[in-house]
């Protein structure tokens, strides 16, 4: 399973449950999340980098608005990109975007995810044990891209969490690449991916 960004988040919480019926997952932009959870160790480091992350999530909470964004959609996301991918030039990508999530409720829908991140009380009983591991850490062998100029996640946040996972959790930073590694580096992201597959 190969997932970017929110399918990363899908593909890491997937690994870790004990149905998950995949052999090995491939993670870009988003490595594990029990990998960034905790100050400690590194404390320091941790707290040095917090601040900037902050700022650069600040659209997570935008997002919980009613309306605005919806509203918005188009020059958030135009400029999201810009900073996400810097030097990378997604003219092309966004006017399939824009295409595909042309309507208020198709946006809606997109900016659903963040929506329903505070409201964990809400998910249908029938998928409680699949976001039970939401947060884990993959039980699988487990290979995450990451973006060396990435402006949604910094990429220090992915170096600190390689150190903290387990020996079948491989991390990797991409150089030249932003958040959209897949697109900015095809060739090389593709490499990696076919190459730990068929490992």
């Amino acid at each position: 399973l190969v997932g970017h960004d929110w399918g990363a988040i899908t593909g890491n919480a997937l690994g870790a449950n004990a149905a998950n019926p995949y052999r090995r997952i491939v993670t870009l932009a988003v490595p594990p999340l029990d990998a960034m959870s905790g100050v400690t160790p590194g404390f320091g480091q941790w707290a040095r980098l917090m601040p900037r992350q902050a700022r650069l999530s600040w659209y997570t909470l935008f997002n919980q608005l009613p309306v605005l964004p919806e509203r918005s959609f188009e020059r958030l996301v135009r400029h999201l990109w810009r900073v996400w991918s810097p030097g990378y030039d997604a003219t092309e990508d966004l006017d399939h975007l824009m295409r595909s999530l042309a309507t208020t409720e198709q946006r809606a829908a997109a900016l659903g995810y963040y929506r329903a991140i505070p409201r964990f009380w809400s998910v249908p009983d029938e998928y409680a044990d699949w976001q039970a591991t939401w947060t884990a850490m993959p039980t699988v062998p487990t290979l995450n891209l990451h973006g060396a100029d990435d402006g949604c996640m910094q990429a220090a946040l992915a170096e600190r969490a390689a150190s903290r996972v387990p020996d079948h959790v491989e991390m990797r930073v991409v150089p030249e690449a932003g958040h959209f590694l897949q697109l900015e580096q095809p060739a090389v992201v593709n490499a990696a991916v076919a190459e730990f597959i068929e490992a």
